[in-house]
């Protein structure tokens, strides 16, 4: 199996393609990131996280698939539907329907919550799901909010949002041909679209990060996950 991760250059990689399909129930998931504080067991090619993250996944329901109800404490979750729809059933936000182009974040709080999360379709969903270690902030809110993908920054999680942590979570769209810059220290993950560095292209799929500031350049409409740690 080939990795794409690159020390030798100022930008490393991660395709999700390189990684084993995992799963349960009605979810099947690539796992890109798994802190080696909650997952002891992590493969070497996962990566470790970054801030608060300890957890990342690429993952869809099968048609009319379904998680199973399930208990979670300690932690906050940022759920970004890539295609699809799932309905959401549980003591947090019993009822609610979450489409393609919409980000569900919950919040365990001190109480904890469960949830059942299903696919109200004939064909599969699609989902990258975040897990986060709550901030001090977070850990005494217990909450179920929807958020809509609208403009070019959609700013979900961490300071100047309604979930305060050190750890920011945006999601950006940037056009065709339009470049973005790469900041040492922060990542990316590729919803859509692809992007090119020098001779290096980078598409769905992707999760990337730097250990200098660099442009890159957007060949088609992108979405993208940013992850960054603000002091």
């Amino acid at each position: 199996m080939h990795f794409i991760y690159k020390d030798n250059m100022s930008i490393h990689s991660l395709h999700s393609s390189d990684i084993d399909i995992t799963g349960f129930a009605g979810i099947r998931e690539r796992v890109l990131v798994m802190s080696p504080q909650r997952f002891p067991r992590r493969p070497d090619h996962v990566w470790s996280g970054i801030g608060s993250l300890q957890y990342m996944a690429h993952a869809y329901f099968t048609a009319k698939g379904q998680t199973g109800m399930h208990f979670h404490e300690h932690v906050d979750i940022v759920s970004i539907i890539t295609r699809g729809e799932i309905e959401h059933r549980g003591s947090l936000g019993d009822g609610s329907r979450i489409a393609a182009h919409q980000v569900l974040v919950q919040c365990a709080g001190q109480e904890g919550f469960r949830h059942n999360e299903m696919n109200v379709n004939d064909e599969i969903t699609g989902m990258v799901q975040l897990w986060l270690t709550p901030s001090l902030v977070t850990s005494k809110q217990q909450s179920h909010q929807i958020f809509n993908i609208e403009t070019q920054n959609t700013h979900v999680y961490g300071l100047g949002s309604c979930f305060e942590s050190d750890t920011q979570i945006s999601i950006l769209q940037v056009n065709d041909r339009q470049t973005i810059q790469l900041d040492k220290g922060d990542w990316f993950y590729v919803l859509a679209g692809k992007l090119r560095q020098a001779d290096r292209q980078y598409e769905r799929g992707c999760l990337m990060k730097s250990n200098q500031t660099e442009q890159l350049t957007c060949e088609s409409a992108v979405t993208l996950i940013k992850f960054t740690i603000r002091p």
